[in-house]
């Protein structure tokens, strides 16, 4: 009967009129209702003001009404993995700023690597951010929708996101030369 209540009370249109403080077993069925909306997890704190807890939890449950389930986290590369990708990006974008100062002439060409850089730079930070455990399932759920957004939903829904940085800059090395003696002679 309590979660009835409370999900009454989250969905109501108008702000309901609550006490300041509760009894525990209103305090339990926010808390689990929450939970089952995934707008509160279980290790998150809560202050002792049932008033300000269900206005939270409306506010949340409103603005999280298109975001994304947290178990779609499960479809992305995990946080150590992502954290990973983010460092190289940053290495990346240090190198091209480094390189606009030493090759003027280069300046365009370098800025538009710069662009796409940040942009996955974007894209890898909410992978991070809707994967990190430490952080609140509001904040999770408001990455993937993010994430969402910028991948559109066909790449979202399949897990297909794109590399770290943009590999298509890079240039491969091939095994051209071979050292032959004190010589170095090319194939």
């Amino acid at each position: 009967m309590w979660d009835l209540l409370t999900l009454l009370l989250i969905l109501s249109p108008v702000s309901p009129t609550v006490p300041h403080h509760a009894s525990p077993p209103m305090w339990q069925s926010l808390k689990r209702v929450a939970l089952l909306l995934e707008v509160v997890g279980p290790e998150e704190r809560w202050i002792d003001d049932y008033q300000s807890e269900l206005n939270y939890v409306r506010r949340h449950l409103r603005e999280l009404t298109s975001a994304p389930a947290l178990d779609d986290c499960l479809i992305f590369p995990s946080s150590l993995a992502s954290r990973e990708g983010r460092c190289f990006n940053l290495a990346y974008q240090r190198s091209l700023e480094l390189r606009r100062n030493l090759f003027l002439h280069h300046q365009e060409e370098l800025d538009e690597a710069l662009q796409e850089a940040k942009h996955l730079a974007r894209i890898w930070a909410l992978v991070d951010a809707a994967g990190c455990q430490s952080q609140s399932w509001v904040c999770r759920r408001k990455a993937l929708l993010h994430l969402r957004e910028l991948l559109g939903p066909e790449a979202y829904y399949s897990g297909t996101i794109p590399p770290c940085a943009p590999l298509w800059r890079f240039e491969l090395i091939s095994p051209s030369f071979q050292i032959v003696g004190a010589e170095t002679e090319k194939k």
